[in-house]
């Protein structure tokens, strides 16, 4: 596409006119930057077989993290064990802007737009359709931004057992002492 610049530019020096070669050169070779960055700073989707890309799987994270700033909005990252096939299994289940990838034994779930009560509410719905997949104290939740502003802080508290408080047996109120 460079090429097509310079030869646009060529062509309109000759011909007398160089102040429009100008600006449609720095036109073309402006767009063509442009398009060549966006297009690789956007995520790759899976591959036929579900499989993602794990860079381009981060590079979403990091990309919700800096929109989320950009929008005071909030997403969740989801931590369970799983492989490839537990994401086959997920994708279904999941909205359109939602993603999930292998990496290693876990799994990795980004709810975008979402903040820890509506993780909450896509876990129990998930639950019988993927029984076991969010046991009690087997599943990470990182919600953005209460528990972490940055990818690396989202990902250790998403790798941190996450035990919801309305999935656990009420206990008996703590005794208060007073003097």
């Amino acid at each position: 596409m460079p090429a097509v610049g310079s030869i646009i530019l060529a062509i309109a020096v000759m011909i007398g006119a160089q102040e429009q070669a100008l600006s449609l050169g720095l036109v073309v070779v402006g767009a063509t930057m442009t398009t060549g960055f966006l297009w690789r700073s956007l995520p790759k989707r899976a591959d036929k077989r579900g499989n993602q890309d794990l860079h381009a799987a981060w590079a979403a994270v990091d990309l919700e993290v800096r929109r989320s700033r950009r929008h005071s909005r909030s997403f969740v990252l989801l931590a369970v064990r799983g492989s490839h096939e537990t994401v086959r299994w997920m994708r279904p289940l999941l909205r359109a802007p939602d993603q999930a990838w292998a990496d290693g034994s876990r799994v990795f779930i980004l709810l975008s737009e979402c903040d820890a009560a509506g993780a909450t509410g896509f876990i129990k719905r998930t639950q019988p359709r993927l029984p076991g997949l969010f046991e009690l104290g087997q599943f990470g939740l990182a919600a953005f931004p209460a528990d972490g502003v940055t990818m690396g802080g989202l990902i250790q508290a998403a790798s941190m057992p996450h035990i919801p408080v309305d999935f656990t047996e009420s206990a008996p109120a703590p005794a208060i002492v007073t003097k």
